[in-house]
């Protein structure tokens, strides 16, 4: 029943007592507006309640140009390492001096021969050949002319000669005809020599002190 009669009473006051409308209402508005006067002192602060607008994340400008910054790391500095080098090492050179036993002027002195003459021939058995050369001087006790002789025979050479005082020596008669009959000359020459020593066979030994004489050859048939 209570509902049946606040339904009743809301509708007859609807209907009996109209709303004022849009226009009327803001007439009103106005007027008040225009009568009312301004306050002294008074500051009128809004009220209102502003939302902040959302933060929006810059966008990047599509003309800027983007600063580069080079940044220099450093670099570990080589190391160099010493190769081995090869040191060189001088090789001495030697070089062979002959120096005779008696250094003296007359031991760069050679003997001059005498006869036969180099290319000489002689016949028979029989004949004498007799070697000579020049004298050098008085000779020391210990020193001679030592004669040298050599030939060819059955392929090798053979040696024949003395040592004498004399300024001559006779070629043995043995050795007629013993060379070979490809190389029938007798080689021979002279120098002077000093006696150093004996030999096991009695023959004597030394060192020359003066240049050897020209060799000079013979034939003998």
């Amino acid at each position: 029943m209570l509902f049946i009669v606040l339904s009743v009473l809301v509708y007859w006051l609807v209907q009996v007592m109209p709303l004022p409308s849009i226009g009327d209402t803001l007439t009103s508005a106005k007027m008040l507006e225009e009568s009312a006067e301004p306050t002294r002192g008074l500051t009128v602060v809004s009220t209102s309640t502003c939302k902040p607008d959302p933060t929006l994340s810059p966008v990047p400008d599509p003309t800027s140009t983007a600063t580069v910054t080079a940044v220099f790391l450093p670099t570990a500095s080589p190391t160099l390492t010493a190769s081995p080098t090869r040191s060189s090492t001088a090789v001495p050179t030697y070089t062979a001096t002959l120096v005779l036993p008696t250094e003296t002027a007359e031991s760069t002195l050679s003997l001059h021969l005498s006869g036969p003459d180099d290319g000489s021939r002689f016949q028979g058995r029989k004949t004498e050949i007799n070697l000579s050369w020049e004298a050098v001087g008085s000779l020391g006790e210990d020193e001679w002319y030592d004669v040298s002789l050599r030939f060819w025979a059955e392929d090798r050479m053979n040696y024949s000669g003395a040592w004498v005082k004399e300024l001559q020596w006779r070629v043995p008669k043995e050795l007629h005809s013993k060379p070979d009959p490809g190389q029938p000359e007798f080689q021979w020459d002279v120098t002077v020599m000093r006696q150093t020593g004996t030999k096991p066979d009695g023959g004597r030994e030394g060192v020359p002190v003066r240049l050897t004489s020209e060799t000079r050859v013979f034939y003998w048939d």
